[in-house]
């Protein structure tokens, strides 16, 4: 089962209506609870993986229109790419898996795309920066890991767009603010779970932890597995028991190990 049993044990929490015996898995707050909201549309692996795949190629087709001014490709040309990116058994292959990698992918590049539309007007189209920013939030509750992306393209935006400083304001209020408001859901239900508002999952400790044992005969014998010992022994000392490493206490305890 691997980590798929936490998003149908998220899939089975939304469905009860939050009802907190619903949720068995050894930690509520890991990983993000995207794929357990589309889980909630079919339990198919069929029609999930027919819709993964056809958003992955429509994401990339519509991120290659709006870079289509850039490129300097004739018609043919483009034509050509756009076969090309079609028939990529690549990009198939990263959406022929049940997991939040092929969605969230798809959502960032919509995402971009329409910050690319949105940046190549002239008008400032704050309709767009808006979709922009819902899509890369709704992103985040699939993937965390892009917590940070938002700071560096808000960065570019400031030093290279010459447009006034009030309507780039404007402009970066419309993209974030739905980024914030998609991820308040995921912040409330953690509050409540964990006491902390959080905008992220619950394993970067963890993770940390492991990346130590990348180290070839490191001096802390961590080995870079999930059922690593030493993080087990770890973490049963500190609290007693055997305790998973994606709880929020046990993410903290790990963070400040590393």
């Amino acid at each position: 089962m691997g980590i798929f049993k936490y998003y149908q044990c998220f899939a089975a929490l939304i469905a009860s209506g939050f009802e907190s015996t619903a949720h068995t898995c050894d930690s509520s707050t890991f990983p993000m609870w995207g794929y357990g909201w589309l889980l909630l549309l079919s339990s198919s692996k069929l029609v999930l993986l027919f819709l993964q795949c056809l958003f992955a190629i429509v994401s990339a087709l519509f991120i290659l229109t709006a870079i289509r001014p850039a490129l300097r490709l004739n018609a043919f040309q483009f034509n050509v790419l756009m076969w090309l990116v079609v028939l990529s058994l690549p990009w198939y292959a990263l959406s022929s898996v049940l997991w939040p990698h092929s969605v969230a992918t798809s959502l960032l590049l919509t995402s971009l795309g329409l910050l690319i539309k949105a940046q190549g007007s002239e008008s400032p189209r704050l309709r767009l920066w808006v979709l922009s920013g819902l899509s890369f939030g709704i992103m985040l509750n699939f993937r965390s890991d892009y917590i940070l992306l938002p700071a560096g393209l808000l960065l570019i935006v400031l030093l290279f767009d010459n447009r006034p400083l009030l309507m780039k304001t404007k402009m970066l209020i419309a993209w974030c603010a739905p980024v914030l408001l998609t991820m308040t859901p995921w912040g409330i239900y953690t509050q409540h779970t964990t006491g902390h508002y959080l905008q992220t999952s619950t394993n970067s400790g963890h993770v940390l932890y492991l990346s130590l044992g990348q180290l070839p005969g490191n001096s802390w014998g961590i080995t870079p597995r999930d059922e690593d010992p030493s993080m087990a022994a770890l973490l049963e000392n500190e609290f007693g028991k055997p305790t998973s490493s994606l709880t929020y206490e046990a993410d903290v305890v790990l963070k400040a190990k590393f």
